[in-house]
């Protein structure tokens, strides 16, 4: 699919996420990597036979957790629990697989532990890499993922998909976007909600239709430590920083940690320079007379390109690795001035009371982008200048949630509200060549959009008697849009609002089996882009699906997961409709209706005995338009993964592969290219040495891993763009190596 930009800012923010560009070498050049580890607690710790001990239960949440009753997250360390009850070597080893179900639940919800984002996933890689063993979750990426990656999720883009950080929207109120690598490194996350679903009222944001992943980073521990690490990987791949827990200060009431983390390389293909990428995340908890009172800051800073995509003629000139740029400075093609630059900032403070029955949170954030991309173009009389695409952007906003707990009904109400100023701006400047330099030309384009929202709900959790669940809510929404053309100074308006109905429904069966349903209304309005094209489309109207799901959850001694079923039916969606007059042919953004997303999801985890586990997932999707023949995009029918999880005295380590069956990726003019189906594996090993050896060579804890990605080495195509003669393809990263070592003092 061709990358449209969002509002012109160079490859960063497009509809398809963009790829850095990392130069040149296709050898493997295989290091040592301080690997990224869990914080340690009280029961950070596994014995030495390869049991693992039963950790503290988890503290209550301070309070309700959206889209999910009374059922906090588990999270799995690298090297054992923390946060969660375990009641024997069977539960241990189920969550060593890296999922875990919450059977309570009236929505579809899994939990990615600890032992898959942080063991199981290579170290430089985004939060996504780890979500891959999902059902029906689609992952592609190329060249590297410092710039991020593009995922899918039921067949819905991640524009269509809730992100929130510790309970944030994460998307864009211009378009409902997300940027892999605007988040923090998985360093610093404990665990991810993947909540496939549009999910309920309480669920916050408003591109939900396909569902909702929830990070959580990491709280900081009472005990000090400091966990410096460094190392390198294949393809020139360097990573290090460190990890600081403060450990409990000011009289046991406060504490904090600061996760530091750099990391660059040469990618995978030729030209394709990452540059640098450096992240720093820090969050403190202080316990206050009444409640908890957490802070928060993340920043991101970083320079990368991404990968063009190769032709069969270029493929056949230059070899699989070209990337479709090269080192002519005339070429309006030129790598070197297709450099991204973008520096963000993510901050929140959050006060929480729980006060008997009576649950109250307050979180306040604020989000700030500062980015331009580069790229050259040339004039009607073939002078070349570069172009500097700007993005500004600031953010604040608000959640407001009340919970009260009464002996058969929980009730729950809030608000979210934000407010987001964005500009988009494009400058031309002459560039300096052969022919010349060009005389000066002023801005391609200057548009600011200023938007806001606000989204009260109501939610009652009732329980009418033993073992049965049922949660009505409804969610107000509303979002006033402005857009202003700097350069013809003119100003546009729009507001859309709308009731969004939920109920969720939750029975057990039996001890370790239950049933749940769920349907929910979601509605997004279109993207500040998609009102201008040439002219401001006031009469394009939001996208809506209703949403409905049914289920069932199991956790039978040594065997746990569910079977889903599902389907989201649209009410109105935006598509482009192409026409022609005469012999030109034209597209236009219209609404439809018709579209269904439908299928069968299948989630097992198995303990084979005290040292061996696995998993098996099935995905089954159905999507297809009923309006028209075009194919939905990148939506395979089947996703299958499969894997098994060892644990045995200090060593652990893992092997899985992911079926994706075939796919169509868009090209102009709603032609489309066909992606083959395709395997990808990973494995990793893991070796903690005993505490005492460690404490022998002076720190408290040391390990060694290595991760292995992409086993087969096929160079499947994973994406394609541009013209339907001859596309350019995107191929899949080659094998790649990340050894590590980590140490903590």
């Amino acid at each position: 699919m061709q990358t449209q930009a969002k509002g012109g800012f160079g490859g960063m923010f497009s509809t398809e996420q963009v790829r850095p560009v990392l130069g040149a070498s296709l050898l493997l050049a295989c290091g040592v990597v301080l690997a990224p580890t869990a914080m340690a607690t009280d029961n950070d710790h596994t014995n030495t036979n390869g049991t693992a001990p039963i950790a503290a239960a988890a503290p209550a949440a301070a309070a309700p957790v959206p889209a999910a009753p009374a059922a906090s997250s588990a999270a799995v360390s690298t090297t054992t629990l923390d946060n969660v009850t375990v009641t024997g070597q069977a539960d241990y080893l189920k969550m060593l697989t890296g999922q875990a179900q919450i059977p309570e639940s009236t929505r579809t919800q899994t939990t990615v532990t600890q032992a898959q984002i942080q063991d199981a996933t290579a170290p430089v890689q985004d939060f996504a890499a780890a979500l891959t063993n999902q059902p029906n979750f689609v992952r592609s990426h190329t060249g590297s993922n410092d710039s991020g990656s593009t995922y899918r999720l039921r067949g819905f883009d991640q524009n269509h998909l809730g992100l929130l950080i510790d309970g944030i929207p994460v998307n864009s109120s211009d378009d409902g976007s997300v940027y892999t690598n605007d988040i923090t490194n998985n360093y610093a996350i404990s665990s991810i909600d993947v909540m496939p679903g549009a999910g309920s009222a309480s669920t916050m944001g408003l591109s939900n239709f396909g569902g909702t992943i929830a990070i959580h980073t990491k709280d900081p521990q009472p005990d000090f430590y400091i966990q410096p690490y460094l190392g390198v990987g294949s393809f020139h791949a360097k990573q290090y920083g460190a990890q600081i827990n403060t450990g409990s200060f000011l009289d046991d009431s406060t504490s904090a940690i600061l996760s530091l983390s750099a990391r660059d390389g040469d990618g995978y293909y030729d030209h394709t320079n990452t540059k640098y990428r450096n992240d720093a995340t820090f969050k403190s908890i202080s316990k206050l007379p009444l409640g908890k009172l957490t802070l928060y800051f993340h920043s991101t800073d970083q320079s990368y390109n991404y990968y063009r995509g190769i032709t069969d003629a270029e493929k056949a000139q230059y070899g699989k690795r070209y990337n479709g740029y090269n080192e002519n400075p005339d070429s309006i093609e030129y790598f070197g001035y297709n450099y991204n630059k973008f520096y963000n900032n993510r901050t929140y403070i959050k006060y929480e009371i729980n006060r008997n029955n009576i649950h109250v949170s307050n979180q306040l954030y604020y989000y700030y982008a500062r980015g331009y991309g580069g790229s050259a173009t040339s004039s009607n009389n073939n002078e070349l200048y570069q172009v500097k695409s700007r993005h500004n952007e600031d953010r604040v906003g608000n959640i407001f949630r009340f919970a009260y707990d009464m002996k058969y009904a929980t009730f729950r109400t809030g608000v979210y509200w934000s407010y987001q100023d964005t500009l988009h701006r494009a400058d031309r400047t002459p560039i300096e060549t052969k022919q010349g330099k060009g005389p000066p030309l002023g801005p391609e384009y200057s548009e600011t959009v200023k938007n806001s929202t606000e989204q009260p709900y109501v939610e009652v959790e009732i329980r009418p008697f033993k073992h049965f669940t049922i949660t009505p809510g409804l969610k107000y929404a509303r979002i006033d849009r402005d857009f202003y053309n700097n350069l013809a100074g003119t100003h546009q308006a729009v507001s859309y609002n709308r009731l969004l109905p939920s109920l969720g429904l939750n029975y057990q069966l039996l001890e370790g089996w239950n049933v749940y349903g769920n349907y929910t209304r979601s509605f997004k309005p279109p993207g500040y882009n998609q009102f201008y094209s040439g002219r401001f489309n006031t009469n394009l109207a939001p996208e809506e699906a209703d949403s409905y799901e049914v289920g069932t959850i199991w956790d039978k001694g040594p065997w746990s997961g569910r079977l889903t079923l599902f389907e989201t039916h649209y009410l109105s969606y935006i598509r482009s409709q192409s026409f022609g007059k005469g012999s030109t042919s034209y597209s236009q953004l219209v609404n439809a209706g018709g579209r269904v997303n439908q299928g069968v999801e299948l989630e097992n985890s198995y303990a084979f005995n005290g040292w061996l586990s696995g998993f098996a997932n099935i995905g089954y999707l159905n999507a297809y338009y009923s309006d028209h023949a075009q194919p939905p995009e990148q939506s395979p029918r089947n996703t299958d993964a499969l894997g098994l999880r060892v644990k045995y005295k200090g060593w652990s380590g893992g092997i899985s592969g992911q079926y994706v069956s075939s796919y169509y990726v868009g090209l102009y003019d709603n032609q489309f290219y066909k992606i083959k189906d395709h395997v990808e594996t990973k494995a990793y090993a893991k070796y903690d040495f005993p505490d005492a050896m460690a404490k022998n060579m002076g720190v408290k804890k040391m390990s060694v891993s290595v991760n292995l990605d992409n086993l087969l080495n096929n160079q499947y195509v994973v994406d394609a763009g541009q013209g339907p003669d001859n596309p350019r393809k995107k191929y899949a990263e080659p094998f790649n190596v990340f050894a590590g070592l980590y140490v903590r003092f």
